[in-house]
């Protein structure tokens, strides 16, 4: 397999026992990560040292890739918000900046280089994230049973894994990802020698176990980004399966789905769930934010207010990766409580606003709307442009509610899914670049 750039593998049988080996390596990062981190963390590194020996390789070839550029951008940023925050803000300064503060979401990339060769890849790539999901669940919930006993019985789940709503947005992803399995095999008869028959079984037992799983996180921010981006995903299947218009097919599941939100909704843990914070709406709503109480809504309404000024402050290079831990700590309206367990603003892109500035939130950005243009063309297949308008939707806003932007979690889901759409663009085109 020849290749006219560098960030190209070639799949020769003197080396194919090297790229079986750093596919493995990728599958097994997909698996580990989050279920039993220094495992990930080992697969992880040998990606990382498979990429740069074989970039080292082709080092006389340029690539193509542009968000490779980014993610040099990505790393030189944080420098200069923390040299910022030198002159603005001393106190506040660690002893050096943290250079993977935006770096380490671009770990796709790594992954990408090796995937994107063929579907197999690809889709053991998602199988194992998939997998790997479920498995974090087990892996950290001391029992699996109770928890989902207390579940049914209307309580609060979290696992054990960081807090409700980091498997919530986990286990989002998974059924997202498993949903773009479906639509690819509808054009398929058969996958990895499976009937389609035996992998509708499979598909539908994942994603009702996933969703089961996800109610019982009660997650409001992951059932309302899961509603939009399952709505998403639906529009751009039939719209381009039946060379519908785009715009009435949109507006018909806009309408579709939020009457089916508005039944789901009925369901007794979800209405109460719902009903929790109506008092703090209606607040919202009559524009009253002085008598907001600090509920779990609250405090994310009062976070965002006190963060304003310090962004308005430093917009362009924020205040380094302490400045939300200043925002907290030196808030004048904010209880004890808040200052003592809140350690983030509740919102990934006010986060990064106030870390890391405009400049930090557009390499982001930036990122999401090259992968959401490139996935949504018209000559990618439905499967890539399902799963790219999904994901992206599904991303963008549990990141309103919860800084995934700043968490592991948030970083491995997205370079997960990123990592698959990026494969698909160059796999479904025959593209070159990486």
């Amino acid at each position: 397999m020849k290749k006219n750039i560098a960030w190209s593998v070639q799949l020769s049988q003197n080396n194919r026992a090297v790229v079986v080996f750093m596919i493995a390596c990728c599958v097994g990062y997909a698996l580990f990560k989050t279920s039993y981190r220094w495992v990930g963390d080992i697969f992880q590194t040998l990606v990382i040292l498979g990429t740069l020996v074989s970039i080292y390789i082709n080092r006389r070839k340029a690539t193509k890739e542009p968000l490779v550029w980014l993610m040099v951008l990505a790393v030189i940023t944080p420098f200069f918000s923390w040299f910022n925050a030198l002159f603005e803000h001393p106190s506040i300064v660690s002893s050096t900046p943290d250079l993977g503060a935006i770096f380490n979401f671009y770990f796709f990339l790594f992954v990408a280089y090796w995937i994107r060769h063929d579907k197999v890849y690809i889709n053991s790539f998602m199988i194992a994230f998939c997998l790997g999901v479920l498995l974090t669940m087990y892996s950290y919930a001391p029992d699996m049973v109770n928890e989902i006993t207390r579940g049914l019985n209307g309580q609060r789940v979290d696992f054990s894994y960081v807090n409700a709503n980091h498997p919530a947005a986990l286990l989002g992803a998974a059924v997202i990802v498993a949903i773009s399995f479906w639509v690819k095999q509808q054009n398929s008869s058969a996958f990895f020698g499976a009937t389609r028959t035996s992998i509708n079984i499979m598909l539908i037992l994942f994603t009702t176990i996933s969703l089961m799983m996800l109610v019982f996180t009660q997650s409001r921010q992951s059932w309302l980004a899961l509603v939009i981006s399952l709505g998403l995903m639906a529009w751009a299947y039939v719209y381009r399966r039946y060379a519908f218009n785009p715009a009435i097919t949109l507006f018909i599941m806009v309408v579709l789905t939020g009457l089916s939100a508005i039944i789901t909704a009925q369901i007794p843990i979800i209405n109460d769930r719902l009903m929790d914070e109506k008092d703090v709406v209606l607040a919202l709503l009559s524009l009253d934010l002085d008598n907001i109480p600090f509920s779990s809504i609250g405090i994310r309404v009062h976070l965002w207010s006190e963060s304003f000024a310090w962004i308005k402050e430093n917009p362009l290079l924020g205040l380094g990766q302490n400045g939300r831990a200043l925002v907290i700590s030196s808030s004048e309206v904010m209880p004890a409580f808040v200052k003592k367990d809140f350690t983030h603003l509740h919102n990934g892109y006010i986060d990064t606003l106030v870390n890391y500035g405009i400049v930090g939130l557009m390499i982001f950005m930036v990122s999401i709307y090259s992968l959401l243009k490139r996935g949504m063309s018209q000559s990618q297949t439905m499967r890539c442009a399902s799963l790219t308008i999904g994901f992206v939707s599904f991303f963008m806003v549990i990141n309103l509610f919860e800084s995934f932007l700043t968490f592991k979690s948030g970083e491995f889901i997205f370079n997960s899914v990123a990592a698959m759409i990026l494969s698909m663009i160059y796999n479904d085109k025959k593209e070159v670049g990486l």
